[in-house]
Parts: C-alpha cells; sequence; structure tokens
C-alpha cells in the first residue's frame, strides 16, 4: 500500500512537472485589466450612484492608468471607447481630451480621438486646444491640410495670448500652402494679412503672400517647359535657359524654391531642406 501511494505521488509530482514545463513554453500575451471591457453608459452612470460626472471621472480614470506599452489593438479600441464615454457624460473634461489626443490617433483610433475633441471643443469655448488638436490630426493623420487650416482659425479667435494667435495663424497658413493651389493660397494668406490687427505679422503673411505668387509663376513656366521639351523639369535653371523666367527668383524667406520628383516646383519651408 504504502509502495503504491509512493508510486502515485511520484507520478502526479512528474505529471505537475511536465504541465509547468508545457505551460512556461506557451507564448503569453500581455494584459491590461483596465482596457479589457467598456460597460454601456447607462450602467455606468448606474455604478456611480447616478452621478454622470463621477462616472466620467472613474472611465477617465482608467484611460489614465492604462499601461500603453502592453496593450494590444483591441486594448485601445477599448480606451477609444471607454474615453467616448468620458466625453459624452462629461464633455468638458480636460483630462480626457489631453489623453485622447496624446494617444489615440498614434494607435489607430483617430475617429474616437476626434470625436472626444469635437465634444471639448463644443464644451470649452474658452479653450483653443482642443481645436488645434483637432486640426493636426486632420492634417497629420486623414492628409487634409485645407480642413486642418480652416479649423486652425477657429481656433485662433479663443487664444488669449498674442503669440499663440500669431503661432496658430502662421501654422494655418503654411497648411493652406500645402493644400492649396498657389493661387487660392494666395487669397487665403492675404485675407489673413488684411484680418489682422498687428503690423509685423501683417507684414510676414504679406511677405508668404508674396513668394506664393513667385511660386506660382515658377509652375505656370514648369507646365510651359513641359509642353515645349516633353519632359518634367528638373531643376530651375532649366527654366532660365529656356527663357521662361528671366532669373532665379530669390525667396524673401531665404529657404528657397526647388523642383521635386514630379517636376513641380515647391516652396521650401526649412534651410537645408530637399525633396527626396
Amino acid at each position: 500500500m504504502n509502495a503504491l501511494r509512493v508510486a502515485i505521488a511520484m507520478t502526479a509530482a512528474l505529471l505537475y512537472g511536465l504541465s509547468v514545463h508545457y505551460l512556461n513554453r506557451i507564448p503569453r500575451t500581455s494584459v491590461v485589466q483596465e482596457m479589457q471591457v467598456a460597460l454601456p453608459r447607462f450602467v455606468q452612470v448606474g455604478l456611480a450612484g447616478g452621478d454622470r460626472y463621477l462616472a466620467a471621472n472613474i472611465d477617465g480614470f482608467r484611460a489614465l492608468v492604462a499601461s500603453t506599452d502592453r496593450m494590444q489593438a483591441d486594448n485601445f479600441k477599448i480606451q477609444g471607447r471607454v474615453q467616448q464615454d468620458v466625453a459624452w457624460l462629461n464633455p468638458a473634461h480636460e483630462d480626457n481630451y489631453y489623453i485622447a489626443a496624446a494617444i489615440l490617433p498614434w494607435y489607430g483610433e483617430v475617429d474616437a480621438a476626434q470625436d472626444v475633441l469635437l465634444r471639448a471643443i463644443a464644451a470649452r469655448p474658452f479653450d483653443w486646444q482642443p481645436i488645434f488638436y483637432y486640426a493636426f490630426n486632420l492634417y497629420y493623420f486623414k492628409k487634409d491640410p485645407v480642413s486642418a487650416a480652416q479649423w486652425l482659425l477657429k481656433a485662433s479667435p479663443r487664444a488669449t495670448d498674442q503669440n499663440d494667435r500669431f503661432a496658430i495663424e502662421n501654422v494655418a497658413a503654411r497648411w493652406f500652402e500645402k493644400g492649396y493651389e498657389p493661387r487660392v493660397a494666395i487669397s487665403v494668406v492675404e485675407s489673413m494679412a488684411n484680418q489682422s490687427h498687428e503690423s509685423g505679422f501683417k507684414r510676414y503673411l504679406k511677405t508668404r503672400a508674396e513668394r506664393l505668387r513667385v511660386l506660382e509663376t515658377l509652375r505656370e513656366a514648369a507646365i510651359q517647359f513641359h509642353s515645349n521639351t516633353g519632359r518634367p523639369l528638373r531643376e530651375l535653371q532649366e527654366l532660365v535657359n529656356a527663357g521662361l523666367v528671366h532669373a532665379l527668383p530669390v525667396d524673401p524667406f531665404g529657404f528657397g524654391y526647388v523642383v521635386d520628383k514630379d517636376g513641380q516646383p515647391i516652396l521650401l519651408n526649412a534651410p537645408h531642406r530637399r525633396p527626396k
């Protein structure tokens, strides 16, 4: 009997050891407990004793403490849902829109972030930053510089600091340049200049409009060059050699004009920067 017990114990120990060894070899997915499930909103409010603002704070805390380095794609979808819930329960929640802007778009949840930011924009008329983040997402993730610039112009009147207003309008002017053909961009930037009450910034915008006029001239010449030669432009000097422009233009900002890979003249907005 004792021998049998010993044999059973040894067999159980062996099986346990083999099981542990086998289980340790199975790949395990990191689990983020904070973002495993999103409850229906009425349940969240009920659990918070009927206080929607408390429910929003609880959800906001979940988003705040979640460890993004261990999160999977499904976790970020749930976080987007949770943060949208916060925005519905308390659209003015400041931490919520900050976290949404800083995390969600970079992990594929752009639409969820935009929903949170839109609600914050409506609920916080004194705050220009949700508009800025919303515009940035349009520019960077949605590849829509024109809409992004239009939204930025809505942020400018909310900024109480004059330097913030200038910075916002400057970025908007650059995004309009990227999104519009030069002729349309010129009218937009000049309109911004005419509405500016600060003489130095008005001159700055006028200068931006002037370099756009030069760009328009270069692009028209490049089109003519392509028509005459049957090939795209390779460098700006070819326009001078062909007699299509009198001389290479001087950029009033000192950055210059170059030809991109498609043979189209473009603006440089930083020194020593060349298109690939």
